[in-house]
């Protein structure tokens, strides 16, 4: 029987494949791993398209926060005038009580220079500091973005690719 099967395993070796064995080839090998790969390039762009809408609503965040901070900063400016005014009036009041005088740029000096100034500074340079770090990340994460849509592009391009192929094999 071995010997049988042996003659006849080597006479069937050497004929060219028939279409039916290249179907029954096709059918078997390689359109399973053909809807393989095509099943899990799907999944995966559906993966990075979701973890790119995840950082796209991120960075719109930070866009946002930083619209925050601009609006901030500009009521800051406004407080900062009317505790100004407000510093001013008192002084003035102050002083006519007191002394019956009216201050003088001196006096407007020394009390801006102690007072407000360096209030002023800080939070103008807080404002800075923090305004730099969040463009930094912000730049980060669009980097990041930007090579998550480009990884996309490649996946599609060979997504296609596979497709032309896998419709040549047919």
């Amino acid at each position: 029987i071995v010997d049988n099967a042996w003659v006849k395993h080597t006479k069937d070796q050497f004929h060219a494949p028939t279409a039916k064995d290249m179907e029954i080839l096709i059918q078997t090998c390689l359109m399973p791993l053909a809807l393989k790969t095509q099943n899990d390039s799907f999944i995966f762009v559906h993966e990075l398209k979701q973890e790119m809408h995840a950082d796209l609503k991120y960075v719109e965040s930070l866009e946002n926060e930083i619209d925050e901070l601009e609006y901030d900063k500009a009521e800051f400016s406004n407080m900062y005038d009317m505790i100004l005014k407000e510093i001013v009036d008192n002084a003035w009041v102050k002083h006519t009580k007191d002394q019956f005088r009216a201050p003088t740029a001196k006096d407007m000096e020394i009390l801006i220079q102690t007072c407000l100034m360096p209030l002023a500074l800080k939070t103008q340079n807080d404002s800075f500091i923090f305004v730099h770090e969040l463009k930094q990340e912000m730049h980060a994460d669009l980097k990041y973005v930007e090579s998550l849509e480009k990884e996309i592009d490649e996946l599609e391009y060979d997504k296609a690719e596979f497709s032309n192929m896998y419709d040549m094999i047919l």
